[in-house]
């Protein structure tokens, strides 16, 4: 605690000094500063959401008594060390190896929305290895895996005499329980690790199991092996309810105006579709690709969705859209995924083209370094890149001489850098194509790319707005039409707590639905207003807020926490009493407005108290959620002090 004051205190020091030093001095200073900084907070005792996996050896003991000790020991290293590589390549934490078995978590550190589904796909690969392992080593005892995985709220903190950091609760019991009575070869899964993953894998629900500690019993589900690419979000919405659009009528009619323009005149247009998380950005997708499904002109379709853990892979975006478009799967081989890429560009472009899918392959990472036509240019990176980038720009022109293209581009805030790069390029160059360009991102692409696309000679922005009191009330009977009658009170607690967010109320719903509040097992569903208590945070809702909340500078996430002790509502004099003692009243501001800028928290024209600003948070959940992530002591202590 001593060090992160003295670090705080000489980062404003620093930031004190900029008009005397300069920019460039206090920048290149404060670097070390804020690494350490992070370090410690990284490691700092903290309540989160994490994504626990156990996974045991079977057959070791077997192993154990037929092999020399040391072969033994040289076996299993290269087993564990084959695993903890896929752990690292998911992104997860490995926590500790004890003995035949290993705990990995995924949440600590920085965490990401997709860190249930990063811990289920690296479950899988660990189980594809172990059997690849088995086979490459036919002489000794057949080794087996059983792999579990729960995501829940746990402690993150040091202990022992050795300071070891760890994840600490009932989340960690629940995971090594699953991981006892999975089946051997087998990953189990909880139901609150389903609820996040829940269309992404394919699975088989089992008997509920009686974990230790637990009054009711877990419900469990068998994952066999992930569903192929989609585009679509299978975990979007309520299953078996189709809704109607609600709110975005207008901007689902400016899209098409886009269309039939981009028809008609032949050029391509640019349309950004920007909004925070669970805006609608999908479902008015959805509907527009619906409409144009009914529209008597052939359309050729690429779609493209940019991922997290893929935002620093060169081209990973392009990639994605390629392999849609080509049906390659990453599980393919890479001899297979280069025949199809080929394949698929030269029956646009024709067969004296080959060339051109060797350059887009090699840019986007698949292997032609033993290509003829790259034979002597393998040194030259930027010869590749801009030939890659011609031919990406002559296989779109192929694909629009017959009809326009529509190319659908999700979560394009989590995009390289260099597909952004390569999408302006396409933007600029082919401009006299019928092609229409659908960017849909979070508005923090704009603090990464503040003039992405500018360059485009017909470009639109629609920005989503949350929905009217009215619509999210409107949403909400549309879901819950099969229960018939619902009672009022249930839609209005509904809509004021998702504040007019779609997803937030898709969420809320589907709890209501796990509990038993909402029972769908009929076709007419029976609602239980008794059961009905208070609404709590879905987990994939806390999943998002969290990711966010990780990716802030440490002093702005101090002081957001500490805010929320005050309430929805606060005020900047209030939240002084309770900052840092190292925080200025300027570092206070300073942070102030970097929150509102990432429109976190919202300053109000008017105070209802003189002579102090007056903030509010930008959702109640969200206040929530990161009140949840105080520990107990720090709230007494705050509480104690507002």
């Amino acid at each position: 605690m001593k060090r992160r004051m003295q670090l705080q205190q000489a980062i404003e020091t620093l930031e004190r000094q900029r008009d005397f030093l300069g920019e460039d001095v206090v920048e290149t200073a404060l670097i070390p500063l804020r690494r350490e900084l992070a370090e410690l907070e990284r490691r700092a005792r903290q309540r989160k959401q994490v994504t626990v996996l156990f996974a045991d050896v079977s057959g070791f003991t077997a192993l154990s008594e037929t092999m020399d000790v040391e072969d033994v020991n040289d076996l299993m290293n290269k087993l564990w060390t084959e695993i903890d590589r896929i752990i690292i390549q998911h992104g997860g934490h490995i926590d500790k190896h004890m003995g035949d078995a290993i705990m990995a978590l995924w949440g600590v550190g920085r965490a990401h929305e997709d860190d249930p589904e990063r811990g289920v796909r690296a479950a899988l690969a660990i189980q594809a290895a172990v059997h690849t392992f088995r086979a490459s080593h036919p002489g000794h005892p057949a080794l087996h895996m059983r792999v579990g995985v729960h995501t829940g709220l746990a402690l993150l903190d040091e202990v022992g005499i050795t300071g070891e950091y760890t994840a600490i609760g009932d989340t960690i019991n629940i995971a090594s329980y699953l991981e006892h009575v999975a089946p051997v070869d087998g990953v189990l899964i909880s139901h609150d690790t389903y609820r996040h993953v829940r269309g992404l894998f394919i699975v088989q629900p089992l008997e509920p199991v009686r974990a230790k500690g637990r009054k009711e019993p877990v419900p469990v589900y068998l994952v066999s092996k992930a569903k192929p690419i989609t585009f679509r979000n299978p975990s979007r919405g309520i299953e078996g309810v189709e809704t109607p659009l609600v709110g975005r009528e207008a901007e689902l009619e400016r899209l098409q105006e886009l269309f039939l323009e981009t028809l008609e005149t032949g050029t391509l247009h640019v349309s950004n579709i920007v909004g925070e998380a669970g805006i609608g950005k999908s479902r008015l997708l959805s509907d527009f690709r619906n409409w144009l499904d009914l529209q008597p002109v052939a359309v050729r379709i690429l779609l493209g969705r940019a991922r997290a853990e893929t935002q620093n892979v060169p081209y990973a975006l392009f990639r994605n859209l390629l392999a849609f478009r080509f049906n390659i799967q990453e599980s393919e081989d890479p001899a297979t995924m280069r025949h199809k890429l080929e394949k698929g560009i030269v029956h646009f472009m024709g067969e004296d083209h080959r060339v051109a899918a060797h350059f887009i392959g090699h840019l986007i990472g698949l292997d032609f370094s033993d290509s003829p036509y790259l034979h002597g240019i393998l040194d030259d990176p930027r010869q590749i890149r801009d030939r890659a980038f011609y031919y990406i720009g002559r296989f779109l022109a192929a694909l629009a001489r017959n009809g326009p293209v529509a190319m659908y581009l999700e979560d394009v805030h989590w995009a390289d850098e260099d597909s952004l790069d390569l999408l302006e390029h396409l933007a600029r160059t082919c401009q006299d194509q019928p092609i229409l360009m659908l960017a849909l991102y979070r508005p923090t692409l704009k603090e990464r790319r503040p003039g992405w696309m500018h360059s485009a000679r017909h470009r639109t922005c629609l920005h989503l707005k949350r929905l009217s009191y009215a619509e999210s009330c409107q949403l909400i009977a549309d879901i819950l039409r099969p229960a018939g009658d619902i009672p009022l009170h249930l839609i209005h607690t509904l809509a004021e707590v998702a504040e007019g967010i779609p997803f937030y109320i898709e969420e809320l719903i589907k709890v209501l639905i796990d509990d038993g509040v909402i029972c769908t097992e009929d076709d007419t569903w029976c609602i239980s207003t008794e059961r009905l208590e208070q609404t709590p945070i879905p987990s994939t809702l806390t999943a998002v807020i969290q990711a966010r909340l990780d990716g802030l500078p440490p002093t702005e996430r101090s002081l957001l926490q500490r805010a929320s002790v005050l309430g929805r509502v606060f005020w900047d004099e209030a939240l002084w009493e309770l900052s840092d003692p190292v925080m200025t009243p300027t570092a206070v501001r300073r942070s102030l407005a970097a929150l509102c800028e990432r429109d976190l928290i919202g300053e109000a024209p008017t105070s209802c108290l003189a002579g102090v600003k007056e903030y509010t948070f930008a959702h109640a959940l969200l206040q929530q959620a990161v009140y949840e992530t105080l520990l107990k002591t720090e709230r007494r202590e705050l509480h104690a002090q507002a």
